[in-house]
């Protein structure tokens, strides 16, 4: 292999540490800076794509080496694991290739190449759609995004409530390949005040005020830490349903909402009337449990969330967003082989997002519900469908002690500021949090503990402009971006001929 090759593959790890052990974003800076002068040096198309390739697979490598880890739980799939994150990094490579032969093609051309900030403004933009692209095919992948890298610090995401996750990431790629250029063209001084201004901006926008309480909801959020390998496990399904009743009903007081995560009981509750009966008879009045179950109905089998009172089961949620290859096998007529969950059937889809609502003293509340892999897409809020609180519902014991639950839990973080509600994060071994509508962490268990939070969530009216308008505000944004920097280009052209 040659030694630039390796060099960008080096470049690709670097630039994703900010995803998953060291929160520093010059890091990612300073790989694509490496990136960026080898593609401006390159001689032809495979050149450029052989460099994009190895930077994009060093990148999707060292980001997501704990893709293996769900393998390892089934005999039939143990031999395959060690080679899975090579194929995902290599395809996800491939989302890194195709903005770089832009790259080749187009910012070479004598007119781009005296326009520095319109040719870096394009480049973002391409990049920018190379991740857009990634998040929605094929059932989307938003995992990762170039605006998770500032999750380390409320005080960098605020500006998210008006252009929303994916706002964040053309800003984020943009800054970097500005930067870049400038470093390239040795504009030291230019580069030092770019590297400033971006986290800058970022805190002025999110400077907050004290919003006004509505309503508050008592809240106990279970997390049993029960081991992938016996969840499923019928010998094991009653011992694991007494550790979630005991964290449940451990303490006096009744809560409004208790919560439990994803799996809490593994078979088909709507048809298992004896465990309704139980589970509605330990509940108080004004008591609700949410938990996640299998649901059937004909032929069709799907992952849902239930409302439990002391009545019985009271709404139910069937999850819409399905996981390639973990719930559902892409392409079936094709494929044949078996789902990583248990079961032979695909799970079937939900049809709608819907709300649950609960009595809590003189008001009804409405909590939306989502199931893990949902909670990392972006969504304004939906007409007619009015949210006091967001509940994800999730496992993470698939990723062990991998970054992976910490990655899983940053992109849904940013469902809280998007759409101005309290988020409830509940997982069965991963990290289970609460935050409040501005995205800050109020409390939450560790990897892989067991235990219970108790907490009287405070509720407060928030209409973000994302939530109503969702991406019309990002593409003004991007229009002004781009008149700016053909200003920016003119007036320093006219300048370098006056002189």
């Amino acid at each position: 292999m040659k030694k630039e090759y390796m060099k960008l593959f080096f470049a690709g790890m670097l630039s994703s540490f900010p995803f998953s052990f060291i929160s520093f974003p010059p890091f990612m800076v300073i790989g694509f800076y490496i990136f960026f002068k080898e593609l401006s040096l390159s001689p032809c198309v495979r050149s450029t794509l052989l460099s994009a390739f190895f930077f994009g697979f060093g990148h999707n490598l060292f980001g997501m080496h704990w893709i293996f880890f769900p393998l390892t739980f089934d005999e039939r799939f143990i031999n395959f694991a060690p080679i899975t994150p090579i194929i995902f990094a290599s395809f996800f490579a491939l989302f890194i290739c195709f903005p770089s032969l832009f790259i080749y093609f187009f910012i070479k051309k004598p007119l781009l190449k005296k326009h520095l900030y319109l040719s870096s403004f394009l480049i973002a933009i391409f990049f920018y759609s190379s991740e857009l692209l990634r998040s929605k095919i094929f059932g989307g992948f938003p995992w990762n995004l170039y605006g998770h890298i500032w999750s380390f610090n409320e005080n960098f995401f605020g500006i998210v409530k008006y252009i929303g996750i994916s706002g964040l990431s053309f800003l984020t790629i943009f800054w970097i390949v500005l930067i870049s250029q400038k470093i390239i063209l040795k504009k030291f001084k230019d580069s030092a005040v770019l590297l400033l201004i971006l986290p800058v901006f970022l805190i002025l926008t999110s400077i907050s005020y004290e919003e006004e309480m509505i309503d508050s909801i008592k809240v106990r959020v279970v997390q049993p830490n029960i081991p992938q390998d016996i969840k499923w496990s019928k010998e094991h399904m009653k011992d694991n349903m007494n550790t979630l009743i005991k964290l449940s009903f451990k303490e006096k007081g009744s809560p409004n909402l208790i919560i439990w995560p994803e799996v809490s009981v593994p078979l088909f509750l709507n048809k298992s009337i004896g465990t309704i009966e139980y589970l509605s008879s330990l509940l108080p009045k004004e008591t609700y449990l949410l938990l996640r179950s299998l649901r059937i109905e004909g032929r069709k089998t799907f992952n849902s969330s239930y409302l439990l009172s002391n009545q019985g089961i009271i709404n139910h949620y069937d999850k819409i967003k399905l996981v390639p290859f973990g719930e559902f096998i892409p392409f079936r007529n094709f494929l044949s082989f078996k789902k990583l969950t248990e079961g032979q059937r695909d799970f079937s889809r939900g049809l709608n997002k819907q709300t649950m609502a609960i009595k809590v003293e003189e008001s009804t509340l409405k909590i939306e519900p989502s199931i893990c892999y949902e909670g990392i897409f972006p969504q304004k809020k939906i007409n007619n469908l009015e949210s006091n609180i967001l509940i994800n519902i999730t496992n993470d014991a698939w990723f062990g002690t991998t970054t992976g639950p910490y990655q899983h839990l940053t992109a849904t973080r940013f469902r809280s500021i998007e759409r101005g509600l309290p988020l409830i994060r509940v997982a069965n071994s991963g990290i289970s949090a609460i935050y409040d509508e501005s995205g800050k962490l109020l409390d939450s268990i560790p990897l892989n503990q067991e235990g219970y939070i108790d907490l009287d969530l405070k509720l407060s009216q928030v209409d973000t402009m994302y939530s109503n308008y969702g991406n019309k505000l990002l593409i003004v944004m991007l229009l002004i971006i781009f008149f700016l920097v053909i200003f920016l280009d003119f007036f320093l052209l006219k300048k370098r001929l006056n002189n």
